[in-house]
């Protein structure tokens, strides 16, 4: 083997060798977060309270939130992050209640197998039946306990 075929052997393995060690992404490290926190109060003590809604649905998807089985102060419902607006039912035996919610959201691509990842927010409450709604936090991150307080 000459030298010139012993160099291109050489930076062909050496090739192949930096090609096979590259790290695969790891899509886990990061995620979107578009989970709008909703924590209820009661208007007249406010103190939270743990209520039973009958279903809870998004306007314009097919996805049960929740159903009667589940009764917390807390829900955590998706955002339609692909369109900017979400709107919630809150089905009980009396009534049915929504909370309509606006925000703007960032996309970004840092490895093509991973997807697109969200960033939502400058949330805004649009519209609400509830008693009041507050807004306390317009950034959906897993770190933050609420978004919204409703009263009720």
């Amino acid at each position: 083997m000459n030298v010139t075929s012993h160099n291109f052997f050489l930076a062909f393995i050496l090739a192949i060798t930096v090609i096979a060690c590259q790290a695969v992404p790891d899509c886990d490290q990061e995620s979107s977060y578009t989970f709008l926190k909703i924590k209820l109060y009661d208007k007249d003590s406010l103190w939270v309270e743990r209520v039973k809604y009958d279903s809870i649905k998004a306007v314009g998807s097919d996805s049960l939130f929740f159903t009667s089985s589940d009764s917390l102060s807390t829900y955590s419902l998706e955002v339609n992050s692909s369109k900017g607006s979400s709107t919630f039912l809150f089905y009980s035996a009396l009534n049915v209640d929504s909370v309509s919610v606006a925000f703007d959201r960032d996309v970004k691509i840092p490895f093509a197998a991973c997807g697109p990842i969200f960033n939502i927010y400058n949330v805004s409450i649009t519209k609400s039946t509830f008693d009041s709604t507050i807004l306390t936090n317009n950034l959906l991150n897993i770190n933050i306990a609420e978004n919204i307080e409703v009263y009720q």
